[in-house]
């Protein structure tokens, strides 16, 4: 199988206030399968690349779209990914926490960078739900070569137990040119709404957004990191392996 897994939130200095890492995972085949329906709706569509933000705002290749088109496409990318994958992983954290409990040079210096983080859990989560299904064999990882933090990352792969994590090959890529990094980005995007609009602000009553409840006809498993996550980290876990 492989997994594809891209960010959303990365840009803390220009006002991300949370942090969220995606994905999908597949069988090879599926995979294939996938890749042929969604680069015939990039073509319909007259699309390079499917950007959920950029779509959600009707921006860059999306200008000049009505609402209506937009959630037209958005509706059949979320029927292409329900389509094909076999399951989605995405966890997130508000950058407040994460800032408030790794608060000195040191605590910095010791753990991970808020996506390393991120993506280790995904790989943990992954890892627990491939061995509940019965999937015995490693998993390949493809991550978005644009995200911050892949050297720890890629250390996380080299120390860490491969057989226990199920850990394949790792490797990270130009989502343009990887489609199935594209359906990833569409998760981390939703995840990072949720995040930020459910989790910082204080929207819980607001409900699931109809546009992420739309995506779980499959396996979703979404985690964040709380306070008890990170005073975890702190008094003993580990930052830096799985």
């Amino acid at each position: 199988m492989t997994a594809y897994f891209d960010a959303s939130g990365t840009h803390r200095p220009q006002g991300s206030l949370a942090m969220c890492v995606a994905g999908y995972v597949s069988t090879r085949w599926r995979w294939k399968k996938f890749e042929r329906d969604w680069q015939r709706l990039l073509s319909e569509e007259g699309l390079s690349a499917f950007h959920r933000t950029d779509l959600e705002n009707l921006q860059k290749e999306f200008k000049g779209w009505t609402a209506a088109r937009r959630d037209q496409a958005r509706r059949k990318a979320h029927k292409i990914i329900k389509k094909w994958a076999l399951a989605g992983v995405a966890v997130g954290f508000p950058f407040d926490l994460y800032e408030r409990t790794i608060h000195t040079p040191e605590l910095r210096k010791r753990f991970a960078k808020p996506y390393a983080l991120c993506t280790m859990r995904c790989i943990i989560t992954l890892s627990e739900w491939a061995s509940v299904e019965g999937y015995r064999e490693p998993i390949d990882y493809v991550f978005d070569r644009g995200d911050e933090g892949k050297g720890q990352v890629l250390d996380a792969f080299r120390v860490s137990d491969r057989d226990k994590y199920l850990l394949g090959s790792c490797r990270f890529e130009d989502k343009k040119k990887f489609v199935p990094l594209q359906a990833a980005n569409v998760l981390a995007y939703e995840v990072y709404r949720f995040t930020t609009e459910q989790v910082v602000k204080g929207g819980a009553e607001q409900g699931v957004r109809e546009e992420l409840e739309d995506l779980l006809g499959i396996p979703h498993i979404i985690h964040g990191f709380d306070e008890g996550s990170f005073e975890w980290l702190v008094a003993g876990g580990t930052g830096a392996e799985l």
